[in-house]
């Protein structure tokens, strides 16, 4: 927890919000007067930056908070608030409005002694047992209670008080006072008696829990009381609340107080506490009246979506928090109905639930004193007891039974979420109790909390899972609800809805069942609810997933082999199962080397292979659903390139026969060793009629008079080089058999060049000197070359020919 700066304001709490709120905030008119406004920041670093720039500017720093959310609270002029707003990193601006505990009503008559509240909750009859029958009592649940703090020494509380937390100082803004706390005593009243309907002793719901009191208003006369408190110090002590929160404890939270406007901040620091692990319980507020508008809150206007009491239902929607409206009906000073939703009560969409409000008697700081008397704390000097009570009226009074009711269900299910045991008070609650006032405006839910400590339905199924089982099928899994309050679970009611749309149920006396007839491709939020003979209970949290089926195989690959690598290509699966093919992965038999590509890419090339080694690949398609592999592509080798491709150096046919010799080949890089294979000769047909690793090779068994050429290309264990294509010879035709001959000397002709053909010959001497003379060729004396031409009359298969030789003169 990073401490305040010391630089502006010493305050005993820690760092702020959790980030939550998105949207800037409304702003209220720029006025010439000064007003204390929040400016929300990104980051902690940006609370020193933007508190430095307002130094600068001799602005009036109220409060720095650092956390999840980061904030200053100053005073600002017209001038200093549009200046603020243009600052860069920050993210809102609103005014430090005013949080007031909700209202209450004094009832000056007597519905009991005790609480009647407590007889209602138990029971779906509306006609009271004067009895409270309850199965739980939270014990080893912690009650966080944000309010004017508690009379911790009452005998409702007798050693269930932690030690809290109280916020200091409260800046009233620039023109209001500033409040210094040194304790959680309650010096109001408001905090204690909410205390005591949430965990008194025999005032209270939960009778072990523990009561954590977070003191965020300051008290001590009427008027201090009246006057409420600051959003900074309510998101403050909900700050605290997180960072004293253990996540091994269950805890839940009381928010008995409201305020006249919506405020972002607020609402991001109570979502952040429900996404520590806390539920939330909010009080509706008492503004309403017998007409169609006051008091209706609904989160669809700015007008009438209040903080907290509209919190859970703006965007984003969060779970775990219920705002609670009150019962109880009071015609001219009498009590009448305790299921008539109470005329203060506020109403419409962004209550979830009613709870007894109306006259509640609960624990009270001080004793000995009249009605009018005990209700004023200008009254309470010198009259502070441990066994005081008192009767109050209130959405206030309304929202701690259902704390309570919540700390009941955690001391049974300790690791249920804020958004399942929400879910479970609104699934055991009474339907259709409440005799709700028409107001014109949409009503409110009607529903009434109901404990249920005997023959009540089970909690919600736990540790679901899902899991596909076809195209259009899906497997759930459960494990029993923790509570069943001791009577037999009959079944269970899997349900696949999808938003907007139908939905699709199994039941099962077993703890899974599969959902069929779903449409593949489509997300279902799945549920599971279990029943007995009171009833259907909770629901589970939801688990998402899309239907279908793992895809059909990709075809079947291909290849091209490169430098230490190998380009795989494919085709898309015939059917992707109803689901979109996320990836598609390569990989390499031997080695498992890999490439993967997304769904809509069908190559990819794998790196990192051994060059001459030959390779398998397949490719496997990826869904949401599962993976299928293709059938293994062709072995290939990567390869290295070439550097120097074979050349035909000579091709000289010879009786039956052709010699043939080539120029060397060569590839770039260090081969790996045995990676040069050799040379292959082919014909003109494409038979191979030589495989060497020499330069030269000699073909055979030919047929004098026919022609013939040849290709050859070298190979490798990767690949073959491009090929080289030989001159067309004639086989037993015209060859040079020398090309030398000392000055002076005399050579047969035939010594020189030959043929198998049996036709004339002719010899004839073009240039140098040299001389024909009958069989032989006389060279001259001097020089270093002569050329002579040899003819060949056409003679059976063998046509005419013609062959010009050079003669090198020694």
């Amino acid at each position: 927890m990073e401490p305040f700066h010391p630089r502006r304001v010493r305050c005993l709490f820690g760092a702020l919000l959790a980030a939550g709120a998105v949207s800037v905030a409304t702003s209220v008119e720029a006025r010439d007067e000064v007003l204390a406004y929040i400016v929300v920041v990104n980051g902690d670093q940006a609370v020193d930056v933007v508190a430095d720039h307002l130094e600068a500017r001799d602005v009036e720093i109220n409060m720095e908070l650092k956390g999840a959310v980061d904030l200053v609270v100053a005073n600002f002029d017209a001038d200093g608030l549009a200046d603020i707003r243009r600052r860069p990193g920050v993210r809102w601006v609103e005014p430090d409005s005013i949080v007031k505990v909700a209202t209450e009503q004094s009832i000056a008559i007597s519905q009991s002694t005790d609480n009647w509240g407590l007889d209602r909750i138990d029971q779906i009859s509306p006609i009271l047992d004067r009895k409270f029958r309850y199965a739980a009592d939270g014990f080893g649940v912690n009650i966080y209670v944000l309010d004017t703090g508690i009379r911790r020494s009452h005998s409702q509380f007798t050693g269930r008080v932690a030690t809290g937390h109280y916020v200091s100082p409260i800046v009233m803004g620039p023109s209001g006072p500033t409040h210094t706390l040194s304790s959680t005593d309650d010096d109001c009243g408001h905090g204690t008696h909410v205390s005591g309907v949430a965990a008194g002793t025999t005032y209270g719901v939960a009778k072990r829990s523990t009561i954590v009191p977070v003191k965020i208003f300051p008290g001590g006369s009427q008027a201090i009381c009246d006057g409420g408190t600051v959003v900074s110090a309510f998101v403050a002590g909900m700050q605290w609340v997180i960072a004293d929160h253990d996540p091994n404890e269950p805890a839940v939270v009381n928010l008995s107080l409201g305020t006249a406007i919506q405020s972002d901040a607020l609402d991001a620091q109570v979502r952040a506490v429900v996404a520590d692990g806390i539920a939330v319980v909010a009080a509706a507020g008492n503004s309403g009246t017998l007409t169609t508008t006051n008091g209706y809150v609904d989160f669809a206007t700015t007008q009438t979506s209040l903080s907290p009491a509209c919190t859970s239902k703006r965007t984003p929607q969060t779970a775990g928090i219920l705002t609670v409206g009150a019962t109880g009906g009071v015609s001219s000073g009498v009590f009448t109905r305790e299921d008539d939703e109470a005329t203060y009560s506020n109403h419409g969409p962004c209550v979830d639930i009613f709870a007894p409000g109306t006259n509640i008697r609960s624990a009270w700081p001080v004793d000995g004193l009249t009605v009018e008397q005990a209700k004023n704390p200008d009254s309470f000097v010198g009259k502070y007891a441990d066994t005081g009570s008192y009767n109050k009226s209130g959405t206030s009074m309304a929202a701690p039974f259902v704390a309570g009711a919540i700390a009941m269900l955690l001391q049974s299910t300790p690791t249920a979420t804020p958004a399942e045991v929400t879910s479970q008070v609104l699934a055991t609650a009474t339907p259709n109790a409440v005799t709700l006032i028409a107001r014109g405006a949409k009503p409110s839910p009607n529903l009434l909390l109901y404990t249920c400590a005997s023959n009540c339905p089970p909690s919600a199924p736990r540790n679901v899972t899902v899991t596909r089982a076809s195209r259009t099928e899906i497997d759930v899994t459960w494990e029993a609800p923790e509570s069943s309050s001791g009577l037999a679970i009959t079944s269970y009611t899997a349900t696949a809805t999808v938003t907007g749309g139908t939905s699709v149920t199994c039941v099962s006396a077993a703890s899974t069942c599969r959902l069929s007839g779903l449409v593949a491709g489509t997300t279902y939020a799945i549920t599971v609810a279990a029943t007995n003979s009171a009833g259907s209970g909770a629901s589970s949290a939801a688990k998402t997933l899309s239907a279908g089926a793992p895809p059909l195989a990709p075809g079947t690959p291909t290849t091209t082999a490169g430098n230490g690598e190998v380009e795989v290509s494919w085709t898309a699966p015939s059917d992707n199962g109803g689901l979109a093919i996320t990836t598609y992965t390569v990989t390499s038999t031997p080695e498992s080397r890999t490439c993967s590509t997304t769904g809509e890419e069908f190559s990819c090339v794998v790196t990192g292979l051994s060059v001459g080694t030959k390779y398998t690949f397949s490719v496997s398609a990826t869904n949401d659903a599962g993976t299928t592999a293709s059938l293994a592509s062709a072995q290939v080798a990567p390869k290295l390139p070439w550097e120097y491709e074979p050349v035909f150096s000579s091709v000289t046919p010879g009786n039956t026969r052709v010699d043939l010799r080539w120029t060397e080949a060569r590839v770039l890089g260090v081969a790996p060793a045995g990676y040069f294979t050799g040379y292959v000769v082919k014909d003109a047909t494409g038979a191979v009629v030589c495989t060497t690793t020499a330069l030269k090779c000699r073909v055979s068994k030919l047929k004098n008079a026919s022609r013939a050429s040849y290709t050859v290309e070298a190979t490798t264990l990767a690949d073959s080089s491009e090929a080289a294509t030989s001159s067309t010879v004639l086989v037993g035709g015209l060859r040079q058999t020398a090309n030398a001959m000392r000055r002076g000397t005399s050579a047969l002709l035939v010594e020189i060049a030959t043929t198998n053909s049996k036709g004339k010959v002719t010899w004839r001497a073009l240039s140098g000197g040299c001389r024909v003379v009958g069989r032989t060729v006389v060279a001259p004396a001097t020089g270093k070359s002569c050329k002579l031409r040899l003819s060949v009359a056409k003679s059976g298969a063998f046509p005419a020919q013609t062959l010009s030789v050079v003669v090198q003169i020694l």
